[in-house]
């Protein structure tokens, strides 16, 4: 007797790997959109720990301490000043990867400075919104300084 083998037909094996392929560039496309993400909201968790870093500082150095944001390359990026030195201080930009664009109230800027006074309190006391895209956004609610509240923004229609 003859045994005959199990085995995938050629067109069995097309559908398969087609099937694999759209899985694989759905993935893809939901990885980017997740890493771009990602990378936004730590570069908006570090620059609020940062203002919040410079508020007790200030409060307890009794100084003066300047954030200035400035758009370079493409890329937006604060450095932290003082007139005091200040050994925490990192002497390098820090960068904020992720943050396509910044507004102050309603308006779009690429440099921007907030002063961080002794008493804890952020000037100017105007909103900063940092955007990943036109439709999602961090708000920095200044208005009641020394309390920073945040405000996620997502224009998306779910």
């Amino acid at each position: 007797m003859l045994s005959r083998k199990n085995s995938f037909t050629l067109l069995e094996i097309v559908l398969c790997v087609a099937i694999l392929g759209m899985a694989a560039v759905t993935i893809s496309w939901q990885m980017k959109g997740m890493f771009q993400t990602h990378h936004f909201n730590r570069n908006v968790d570090s620059f609020l720990a940062d203002l919040q870093k410079c508020q007790l500082i200030a409060l307890s150095d009794r100084v003066d301490i300047e954030m200035r944001i400035e758009k370079k390359g493409g890329t937006y990026q604060y450095t932290l000043y003082s007139d005091d030195p200040i050994p925490c201080f990192s002497k390098k930009p820090m960068k904020m990867n992720g943050v396509e664009q910044i507004k102050v109230g309603k308006k779009k800027v690429d440099r921007h400075v907030l002063t961080i006074y002794p008493s804890a309190v952020v000037a100017p006391r105007e909103d900063i919104t940092l955007f990943q895209d036109e439709e999602i956004g961090t708000a920095f609610k200044l208005d009641k300084s020394p309390t920073i509240a945040l405000e996620r923004i997502d224009r998306r229609e779910i």
